[in-house]
């Protein structure tokens, strides 16, 4: 039993404390990988099982600064559309899971026209807004260097070797691929607002 209340535990943690800074979990940007890194990876002070916790509810948890990860919308929505097809759609708590469709293409066409630029303002339920944004933000494709900067800025002492873990929780493309089709250049347009903030 103890195992499994340890499993549930870290599934549904969502912010993690160190000694001068809290990471914030971002749902489908390495988050799993990153809260399994962190107890051997450097010193953790406090961990909060709250589910589905935004910066705003955060911030109002710790007066620490907060670090929360993005993704770039090319490799975020592939993944998450893998993990809906893999454990079940919610339209009734996702609005754009009111489009669910076993075709990569179809779905992606299906938010392009009716939630064009959706991640660009859902990610901000993490990062915050330009105007009031998370503390510091690390990228999915450059989590190490991002993350490593980050905890040399607040002097918290970290074991190099943990970053070579294997990573978990990633999506099996072999099982459901995701074809882009003719939905690429248009889901980069819409998305343009958090290619510009995080990745121009």
């Amino acid at each position: 039993m103890s195992a499994l209340v340890d499993t549930w535990k870290q599934d549904c943690e969502r912010v993690i404390e160190l000694n001068s800074v809290a990471i914030l979990h971002t749902p489908k940007c390495a988050g799993t990988w990153l809260f399994n890194l962190l107890p051997g990876l450097c010193d953790v002070k406090e961990r909060h099982a709250v589910p589905h916790m935004n910066l705003k509810e955060a911030r109002e948890l710790t007066d620490k600064p907060i670090v929360a990860a993005v993704r770039h919308p090319e490799t975020w929505w592939p993944s998450y559309w893998n993990h809906r097809m893999r454990h079940g759609w919610q339209p009734h708590t996702h609005i754009v899971d009111t489009l669910a469709n076993k075709s990569f293409t179809a779905f992606m066409r299906g938010v392009n026209e009716n939630y064009p630029g959706f991640f660009s303002h859902y990610v901000q339920g993490w990062v915050g807004g330009p105007e009031e944004p998370v503390e510091h933000t690390i990228r999915y494709e450059y989590l190490v260097d991002d993350l490593t900067e980050v905890l040399d800025l607040y002097g918290e002492e970290y074991d190099v070797r943990e970053f070579n873990r294997p990573r978990v929780n990633c999506s099996d493309y072999g099982t459901h691929s995701a074809i882009w089709g003719d939905q690429r250049e248009a889901t980069i347009e819409n998305e343009r607002l958090v290619l510009q903030r995080f990745y121009s």
